[in-house]
């Protein structure tokens, strides 16, 4: 098992979704990382501007709020997926760490509410919205 360490930089552009069904990350996760960063001029990507560890418990919490959420076909009914603005304000990465597999890092685009991870992306909506995710992070 490696540590959960936050990527240096956010990476820009979209997420492609190759795989719409199942769940976006492994449950059981001993322990979580929400890396944030913030815009800047960083050539093509955002730099971390912090992390906030958290324990198994949120971490757990963490990995359910990001298996219920819904893919773009249910997200939004069938009608196509918005057009999300550029990169403006705080984006983030959850990093999950486990006892059995090497981290996870979720991408997550608070400008288009979609989360990525492994070629899955799904959507933050209602009771899962972002701010619920970043409540569970202490973020």
């Amino acid at each position: 098992m490696a540590d959960a360490r936050c990527p240096d930089t956010y990476p820009l552009g979209p997420s492609t979704d190759t795989r719409p069904d199942g769940p976006l990350v492994a449950t059981g996760p001993t322990a979580a990382v929400l890396c944030t960063y913030s815009p800047g001029d960083s050539g093509g990507a955002v730099a971390l501007s912090r992390s906030r560890n958290v324990d198994a418990a949120a971490a757990d919490a963490v990995a359910a709020l990001l298996n219920r959420l819904p893919n773009a076909e249910k997200a939004f009914d069938g009608q196509a997926e918005p057009v999300c603005a550029a990169v403006a304000g705080d984006q983030y990465n959850v990093v999950l760490a486990y006892r059995q597999y090497d981290p996870m890092v979720v991408r997550v685009n608070a400008n288009c509410g979609s989360v990525a991870h492994a070629g899955a992306v799904r959507y933050l909506t209602g009771q899962n919205s972002l701010k619920a995710l970043l409540a569970l992070l202490g973020g």
